[in-house]
């Protein structure tokens, strides 16, 4: 004997639909199962801008990918910005809390949104004729009741948006967090937010040059000195 049909007989357009809503379901269950993580990089961004009250950041520069992590440098009603992006797997970014400059002038000085061993520091500036900049970082902060005190020269050109990436050559490759180093490096990070040991000072210089090779213009900031005066 055959059963009666429970359910209607469905047409192909009928068939269609059911099959995109539930595609839909499938997506929206596996979203919240992964506490709704944002779908894109640049969601991630503009979610979290939004915690501080700021519209849509402009990226201007993004980091290759170091395994899961990389760094994003932005701009958003009149601050400029780091912040550390976290891929879990397709489809899943979160933002890290950000670190939030407001411009004195023309150049802006950024540092990396991570804790440790940091990789470059970040200048944006709006010069109409800068084609090349040399940054010089000097860092002084007393390890183990010894004085640690080096400048990092470093040299680089604009990407489009007038951002400079100056990367860190270490002064001991080879040195660990407890180095002097290190420990300069790890306090240098975290004074960034805030936390700054009184022995420690950080002073950047950055000269502007032209296509020529002439100098146009020149940064000089004395970023952390709690303790002395130079």
């Amino acid at each position: 004997m055959r059963l009666p049909r429970l359910l209607p007989r469905l047409n192909r357009r009928q068939k269609i639909l059911r099959n995109f809503l539930a595609a839909v379901l499938l997506v929206f269950l596996a979203w919240a199962v992964n506490d709704f993580r944002a779908p894109t990089a640049n969601l991630a961004l503009r979610w979290r801008a939004e915690e501080y009250g700021l519209s849509a950041p402009e990226v201007l520069y993004r980091s290759t990918w170091e395994g899961d992590q990389r760094d994003v440098v932005f701009r958003t009603e009149g601050f400029y910005g780091t912040a550390r992006e976290t891929r879990y797997s397709w489809l899943e970014y979160t933002e890290s809390s950000f670190l939030l400059v407001e411009p004195e002038g023309p150049v802006v000085f950024l540092q990396e949104s991570r804790g440790m061993d940091p990789e470059a520091v970040y200048v944006c500036a709006d010069l109409p004729d800068d084609a090349g900049a040399v940054c010089a970082l000097r860092l002084r902060e007393i390890v183990n009741g010894s004085e640690f005190d080096e400048t990092y020269t470093m040299e680089a050109e604009p990407n489009a948006y007038g951002l400079y990436r100056f990367v860190l050559e270490r002064k001991d490759p080879d040195g660990h967090l407890n180095s002097p180093e290190g420990a300069t490096l790890w306090e240098f990070q975290h004074a960034a937010r805030g936390s700054v040991d009184p022995d420690f000072m950080a002073h950047v210089t950055v000269t502007f040059y032209d296509t020529g090779g002439r100098e146009i213009h020149t940064y000089e900031k004395t970023l952390w000195n709690p303790q002395r005066e130079e």
